[in-house]
């Protein structure tokens, strides 16, 4: 009786994994627009790890919808550095409305650094990239390199204080029509903003697992009232 419980516990807990998201804050690199200081606090990106398929996902946005300053992230570098933890050839996953493409040229980037750069469709077009208000967004998404640890990942985007170091693991933004006029800045990530579990969607194997995870559950209270 107690077995059938137990797996059924068991079932649930294997379905739900939790992934560790942590957000990262940015900090401005210049302030041409006399307002970057104000808008490095509404640019975020969750950074979320799947240890199954050994993926790891960037997920960035642009304010909360509460008072954001207008703007658009235009151009997301990702300094080269990086690639000791990161594979070649990521997948971009926008929301509605972002058109991003992959640049792997250092020349088109708008930081002085070899990199893989993703720029709105069209070299920068400000029409097509993460505006404010909180519901856009640009999932990115690379394979974990064979041999590299992701607490490792973490620990190299969560210190690179200083974007100006050549061993910094940065993440550059170039975000643009600030407060709706001609004025652009640059930023980069500055520091863990806080993490906490976030709950994964199940696959629909998952789903067919939980149900027989629920099933093992209700014969177990049958069971045991008999």
């Amino acid at each position: 009786m107690k077995r059938f419980g137990f797996l059924g516990v068991m079932a649930l807990l294997i379905l739900v994994p939790a992934a560790n998201a942590t957000t990262i804050s940015f900090t401005n690199l210049e302030n041409n627009s006399g307002l970057a200081e104000t808008l490095a606090s509404q640019l975020f990106l969750d950074v979320t790890y799947d240890d199954i398929n050994q993926e790891v996902a960037f997920l960035f946005k642009n304010g909360d919808g509460d008072g954001d300053i207008a703007s658009t992230i235009t151009e997301i570098d990702f300094r080269d550095t990086l690639s000791a933890f990161l594979a070649p050839n990521p997948v971009l996953d926008p929301s509605a409305g972002v058109v991003f493409k992959t640049i792997t040229n250092a020349n088109a980037s708008e930081f002085l650094w070899d990199d893989v750069f993703f720029a709105a469709q069209k070299d920068g077009n400000v029409a097509n990239g993460i505006n404010d208000g909180g519901t856009e967004y640009l999932k990115i998404v690379f394979d974990l390199n064979d041999g590299a640890l992701y607490s490792d990942l973490l620990t190299a985007l969560t210190n690179s204080s200083d974007v100006r170091s050549p061993s910094g693991a940065v993440i550059g933004l170039h975000v643009q029509s600030i407060a709706n006029t001609g004025n652009s800045d640059k930023f980069y990530n500055y520091g863990e903003l806080g993490e906490g579990p976030i709950p994964e969607v199940p696959e629909p194997t998952s789903i067919v697992l939980l149900g027989i995870g629920l099933i093992g559950l209700g014969i177990a209270g049958k069971m045991h009232q008999k």
